[in-house]
């Protein structure tokens, strides 16, 4: 059937940018780790280093985020409509447990 196979490219194309999103931030946060490792020398007095580490923090955060909001899709791919509300209701609950 012509209306599933676009469904499924729709459904797969949600979970490859969802996935590449993710990897992007930490591939993103491991760059500027190794930055301020190779770059600056590391004191108590710098904060460039502090600044750098601190983003390199976020991107890991946002990278992690990106990997829990792609099982919405899984879900969706594999279990359908039922499945994609539950892993959102789900991961709702969990990410107002995380945010400060």
């Amino acid at each position: 059937n012509v209306y599933e196979k676009q469904l499924l490219t729709i459904q797969l194309i949600f979970i490859a940018s969802t996935m590449l999103l993710s990897a992007y931030n930490f591939l993103q946060g491991v760059r500027l780790m190794t930055h301020a490792g190779f770059m600056f020398p590391v004191s108590t007095t710098d904060t460039k280093v502090d600044k750098i580490m601190r983003q390199s923090q976020n991107c890991q955060w946002v990278g992690l985020r990106w990997m829990y909001i792609s099982l919405g899709p899984i879900a969706w791919t594999i279990g359908g409509g039922w499945s994609f509300l539950l892993a959102a209701m789900l991961l709702l609950v969990f990410f107002r447990s995380i945010d400060k």
